[in-house]
């Protein structure tokens, strides 16, 4: 089965092929957007991984995937970690490349602010408060209501 850390080394390849720098800051925010965006493309009905997506302060982070690149601090992630195992559906791979292209010319900075102003994030983070999951159908609903003027 496909997990985020499969979702996270597709995500740096594509970084590596286009030359486009991704943090582990910048990952956690394009693991989330491509998380948002199958499960609009699939109606809800596909997870691109299982992994609970988290409110932390600085946006949504995947907390097994944050982890496995917190060695790299504020540094680019040059290659995936033990070993590279990519995405194997190809409609997934398509809309994790449409999501790179949209939102991996934007910095770090710029993605935690842009998350910060949706609701999915908004309305769960609590300041002070751990390991709060954003809920699947709030990602879903508010994605699926901008979907006209994104992707």
């Amino acid at each position: 089965m496909q997990n985020a850390f499969n979702v996270a080394s597709y995500i740096i390849y594509l970084a590596g092929t286009t030359g486009e720098p991704v943090t582990n800051i910048k990952l956690q925010k394009l693991l989330y957007y491509s998380y948002a965006w199958v499960l609009v493309e699939t109606n809800n009905q596909v997870e691109l991984f299982p992994e609970p997506i988290q409110a932390w302060p600085y946006g949504p982070v995947v907390p097994a995937v944050y982890k496995k690149y917190k060695k790299y601090g504020a540094d680019n992630i040059k290659e995936a970690e033990g070993g590279v195992e990519f995405v194997q559906n190809d409609d997934q791979k398509i809309i994790i490349q449409d999501v790179f292209k949209i939102y991996g010319a934007k910095s770090a900075l710029q993605l935690v602010e842009l998350s910060h102003c949706e609701p999915p994030w908004r309305d769960v983070y609590k300041e002070g408060q751990k390991e709060i999951v954003i809920p699947r159908q709030a990602i879903f609903d508010y994605f699926s209501s901008i979907k006209p003027q994104a992707i």
